[in-house]
């Protein structure tokens, strides 16, 4: 189960996830910008459980969530997406939200 409520994401422990962050407006980054999708167990944690850098197409950027994002301890985590600019600016369009993942009963090796 994969379910994305305007920011909040809801998955079951191990199940892929796909979903498209378009970038609008006078700020959109550019073709070839990195966007960093970060997840925590807590916004205030200086640990990342994982990051990905993914680069801008066309305004936009996939992301992909595999079985190795998600086949983490079940429970409430944080995601949030940063643009970083090739000038060193850095914007947060997605403040820290809801990711929360699902018990199954099946075990993911």
């Amino acid at each position: 189960m994969f379910n994305l409520d305007g920011t909040k994401i809801e998955v079951s422990k191990g199940d892929w996830g796909i979903f498209t962050i378009t970038f609008t407006g006078d700020d959109a980054p550019t073709d070839g910008t990195t966007v960093r999708v970060s997840l925590k167990k807590n916004p205030n944690n200086e640990d990342t459980i994982w990051e990905k850098d993914l680069l801008v197409s066309d305004s936009t950027v996939t992301v992909v969530l595999r079985t190795e994002d998600t086949n983490i301890t079940p429970g409430g985590y944080y995601w949030d997406v940063r643009i970083l600019y090739s000038d060193g600016y850095v914007c947060t369009p997605i403040e820290p939200s809801q990711f929360v993942v699902g018990k199954v009963v099946g075990n993911v090796e």
